[in-house]
């Protein structure tokens, strides 16, 4: 058994993965795996695959029809065998110390999860740029208790930390059947769980954003699966319930519900809202245990939006129209704070 499982999901990725491979193969530490899978691509992504599994054993190829990246992952995570996680996108790559440092702080602190820093390089003009570094930046250095403002305050990227595989096996951690988002879900699960985070200092990642890579399209507000928010959203909270862990992760998810709703104002258009509050009453309408979480706590949801509009927008204008288009929850402003 490896000490690290790395999963890497490919789809056309030939002329980035050589990079990717390459830099993990080059890793000071040496007792890991790679769990690559392709997800159907049209190239020679899975051919490369296999002649870098012919050379080295630590390489282990898979291959199935497209699904996503989270399908991808799903299926990697059925064949890791180490102690640890980590994750690596095919056009990205790590430092040659990476995996040392990382195995080092989680093993030496008796943390859950450890978090470092990364490069983001711009397929545009290869520097770092400023709306990019806030975002993938740690806003702390050090050990500390996992609450919900620690959740909301780091970032849900999956290839930046290392994981605990027990943990993970224990809570039945796993990916949702959605293609974008999957890194949203499985941070919350995890998060929900664990009890201790490091952040460390070390650029040990080295982000490559293209224009078309899902953060790319999210940084420039274009339309990504928009829906598949949430079916993470549906996902999360069944593993809340599964769990018997919802009472004290309830502000977590409220909070997400709420980030869905920012995205959406920032992205979707008329149509995309109808679609998005028909899919929010199939998937919770019905629901008593839904039912009976969200309704007691009408006034405290209203007190929660409200702050966090305020807090975050500060324009009365916009929060008005905000507050008011919380109804993809069907919610209206008038019900939520009789």
């Amino acid at each position: 058994m490896a000490k690290i499982s790395i999963i890497i999901p490919f789809y056309n990725a030939q002329n980035y993965m050589k990079r990717c491979l390459d830099a993990i193969l080059a890793q000071t530490f040496t007792d890991f795996e790679v769990i690559c899978v392709d997800d159907g691509s049209k190239d020679n992504t899975y051919q490369i695959l296999q002649d870098y599994a012919k050379k080295d054993k630590r390489i282990n190829a898979y291959t199935q029809e497209n699904g996503g990246p989270s399908a991808a992952r799903k299926t990697a995570l059925v064949h890791a065998t180490g102690k640890y996680l980590m994750f690596c996108d095919s056009d990205d790559w790590y430092e040659p110390n990476m995996c040392q440092t990382m195995f080092d702080a989680i093993e030496q602190n008796d943390v859950d999860i450890v978090c470092c820093n990364a490069r983001v390089i711009d397929e545009q003009d290869n520097l770092q740029r400023v709306d990019a570094s806030d975002y993938y930046a740690n806003k702390k250095i050090g050990i500390f208790p996992i609450v919900n403002a620690i959740i909301q305050k780091t970032n849900v990227l999956l290839w930046n930390k290392i994981w605990k595989k027990s943990l993970i096996e224990q809570y039945q951690i796993d990916f949702p059947p959605c293609r974008e988002y999957d890194d949203d879900c499985f941070y919350l699960q995890y998060m929900s769980v664990a009890q201790k985070i490091m952040y460390i200092n070390d650029k040990l990642y080295n982000y490559f954003r293209r224009q078309d890579s899902v953060f790319g399209k999210v940084a420039t507000k274009q339309d990504v699966s928009f829906l598949d928010k949430l079916y993470v959203a549906r996902y999360y909270f069944d593993f809340l319930l599964q769990n018997k862990i919802l009472s004290q992760n309830k502000i977590t998810f409220l909070h997400y519900l709420v980030q869905i709703h920012n995205f959406g104002k920032d992205r979707w258009n008329q149509n995309n809202w109808k679609q998005a509050k028909t899919l929010f009453q199939q998937l919770f309408p019905n629901n008593p245990d839904f039912a009976n979480f969200i309704f007691p706590l009408q006034k405290k949801i209203c007190h929660f939006i409200k702050y966090y509009q305020i807090k975050s927008i500060k324009d009365d204008n916009i929060y008005q129209k905000s507050t008011y288009s919380i109804g993809i929850f069907r919610f209206t402003r008038k019900k939520l704070c009789k």
